[in-house]
Parts: structure tokens; sequence; C-alpha cells
């Protein structure tokens, strides 16, 4: 029985669980052995914790966890019911856990400088990889998929093409990467986090050539000039100095490349995506995919992540108010791949009304300027690909939270 949580072994489990997870892409199998891998780790913190009894007594502790946890298993047992997905079933496990995190483990992080350290590490790792794979076909020509002793191979090549490689280091996929680096970086800056560290980060997410982490990438460049201003959590500094600048930004080096580069030089892959972003393979799936050939589930013709598809589609009124339940069944059957098309689809309307205002609940004793910066990091993540099954996205969102209510040294008083 661990008779003691504080200093060091929570931050020395958090940490650890946020790298296993990163993992999430090394299957066996098409089973994530790493995702399942911490999970238990969690749950073997969690059972270890000593007067378990008493800290459940304690409804006050953790009451604003409940209602968020109460809607995410209202519809994820909805959705089982409705096609019995594993993923329904996921989504409970995986929502339980969070919700007993903050049960257990309040109270446990006096304060972020050892994560930040731990974190450190993890981020150089899956960085390292990253250049060792772009660096390796650069300079010497050299294909390093490290897929391939699980049975894989990464989608690192663009189709047709063998002669630009899209890095995307131990992950199959470059959004793939560009999604669980930006979560690593989000927990980092809130730490006492290494500035050149989080620079290469940022860098390996442009170099990546994922559309998504080019547009991710400005954004975290304004987070790291944030981060280093008093007032980060501000609302007047969010509106009067970042979001304009932000805007700038992305205006002229949209731009600079085109009036600057030789004639000779050829137009990086990059940039033939964002002139082609509506006939972009992956810009289709995300959000545009359509399922005009599938008269099975005729309401996804013509799909999109708008509020406009849900208005026009074929279901009736019952089920855009209250949704299919949690499922991502419907990807195989046509819903653009995103976790926005997802909500809408499962929760519906009212449903995703109450699980946003029971998360804005779970987060109420922030202040307003961190709401906004958590609100802005989940509609980022939420623009890729559906992450609500992957327990880093948990994990991680859990370690934001937490520090982000210990850490009031950015916070205007």
């Amino acid at each position: 029985m661990i008779k003691n949580f504080n200093f060091p072994i929570f931050p020395v489990f958090l940490t650890l669980t946020l790298f296993l997870s990163s993992l999430s892409d090394f299957r066996v199998n098409a089973v994530r052995i790493f995702d399942i891998m911490a999970i238990v780790l969690t749950l073997l913190y969690i059972f270890c914790a000593e007067q378990k009894l008493n800290k459940l007594r304690n409804l006050s502790k953790y009451q604003k966890a409940i209602p968020f946890f109460i809607v995410i298993f209202l519809w994820s047992v909805y959705g089982y019911l409705n096609f019995h997905h594993r993923s329904s079933l996921a989504i409970i496990l995986l929502s339980s856990i969070f919700l007993l995190l903050f049960v257990f483990t309040e109270n446990n992080l006096k304060n972020t400088n050892l994560i930040g350290k731990y974190l450190t590490f993890i981020i150089l790792f899956h960085i390292l990889a990253f250049f060792v794979q772009y660096l390796g076909f650069i300079l010497f020509h050299i294909v390093i998929d490290y897929q391939i002793p699980f049975g894989y191979i990464s989608r690192i090549f663009p189709e047709g093409s063998s002669h630009i490689l899209r890095a995307s280091g131990i992950f199959q996929e470059p959004n793939t990467y560009c999604v669980n680096i930006f979560l690593l970086l989000i927990c980092y800056i809130n730490c006492n986090f290494s500035k050149w560290v989080f620079f290469l980060g940022v860098l390996s997410m442009v170099l990546s050539g994922s559309l998504w982490g080019l547009a991710v990438a400005f954004f975290l460049i304004f987070i790291f000039y944030a981060s280093t201003q008093n007032n980060f959590y501000s609302l007047r500094f969010l509106f009067s100095k970042l979001i304009p600048r932000l805007v700038i930004l992305i205006f002229f080096s949209s731009t600079y490349f085109y009036f600057t580069k030789p004639s000779y030089l050829e137009i990086p892959n990059i940039y033939n995506r964002i002139k082609n972003i509506n006939t972009d393979p992956s810009f289709i799936e995300r959000f545009k995919k359509s399922n005009l050939n599938n008269n099975i589930f005729g309401s996804y013709e013509n799909g999109s992540f708008t509020l406009g598809h849900f208005v026009n589609n074929k279901d009736d009124l019952f089920v855009k108010m209250i949704g299919e339940g949690f499922s991502t069944h419907y990807f195989q059957l046509g819903l653009p791949v995103n976790t926005f098309s997802l909500l809408l689809k499962s929760f519906g309307y009212f449903g995703v009304f109450f699980l946003a205002l029971s998360f804005l609940y779970l987060i109420s004793s922030l202040s307003i300027g961190k709401i906004s910066f958590v609100s802005a990091y989940l509609v980022i993540i939420f623009t890729s690909y559906p992450i609500l099954t992957y327990y880093i996205f948990w994990i991680s969102l859990f370690y934001l939270i937490l520090t982000l209510s210990i850490n009031k040294k950015n916070e205007k008083k």
C-alpha cells in the first residue's frame, strides 16, 4: 500500500503514463498495447491509494467532475446499445479513469518543475526519432520506418510519390505525430520548460508537411511568446496583442515564399497542398468526406463537419437533438474524420450543449483567461482525427487542468 503520494511518486507516474500513451501508434494485431499499459499503470496507482473510502465520501472534492462523466457515460451506453461497437466501451473506461484521477490524486502535485524535466526527455525522444527519419532521407536517401517491426508501413510518402518524404517519427503519419507533439507541448509549456526543446518541437511540426501541424505551429509560436509575458492568461492581452499578431504573422508568412524564392527552386509540397486544398486527400477525408455511394447511411451525403450538414441531413428531429450515442462506428459509414463531426453525430444538439456545460463546470474554478486557453486547446485538437478514444488525450487534459489549477504565477491578479 502506498502511504504517501507526494513528491516525487506522482510526477513520475504522470510523466510515465504520458510517455506510454504517446506510443499508441505502435500496435500488435491492431491493439494499442502501450495505451493498455498506461491504463493498467493508472489503475494500479489509483487503487493503491490509501484511505480510498474516505476520499469517496468527501463528495465536495470531486463533484465538479461528476456531471461531465455522467453525460459521457450516458451517451456512450446509448451508443453501445445502438451499434455494439467497442469504441463506446472504450470511452466509458477512459472517462471513468479521468474521473478517478480527480478523486484520488487531488493535491498530490505541489509543483510542475519535476514533471517539466521528465517531459523534456519524452519530447526529445519523439523529436530525435523525427529528425533521424527526416535527415536520413534528406541527406542520405535512407528511408527509416519505425512501424515496420510491428508489421505496419508508415504513410510517409504522398500518394504516387517516392521522392518526397513527410516525416512522422515513430507514428504512422505526419498528422498523428503533430497531434501527439501538440498535446505534449501544451502540457510542457505549463511547466518550467526549455525554450529550445519547445522550439524544436514546433519546427518538427512545420517540417512534417502536415497541413494541420503547420497551422497549429502558428498557434504554438504565439503561446510560446505569450508565456514570456506576465499576463499570459489575461483576456486583454489575448485580444489586444496575441490574436492580432497571430493574424499578421499568418498573412505575411503565407505570401513571403512566393515573393522571395528564386525561380529555380521547386515549390515545396506543403505549398502545393495549400494551393490545392479543396482537392487534398487529407482535407477531403477530414472535412469534406461524402458517402454518395452508400445508401445505408444516406444522411452523410455531401458530408461536412459544419452545423449545416447536421441541419440538412436526413435524420429525424429526435436524432438531431440527442444524437445516436457515442461511437466511432460512424466513420466506417462516411462521416468526416474529425472530432466535431463525431460529437455532433454522437450527442446531437442537446447532448453537445450539456457536454460543453458540464465541462465548463468542471473547469469553473479557473480564471476566465485559463478557461479560454483550455477551450482554444480543445477547439484546435478537435479539428484533427477523433482523439477521444486515445488515452493520451485524457491524461494530458487531466494534467492541463491540474497544473492550471495550482500554477497561478502567470495569472493576472
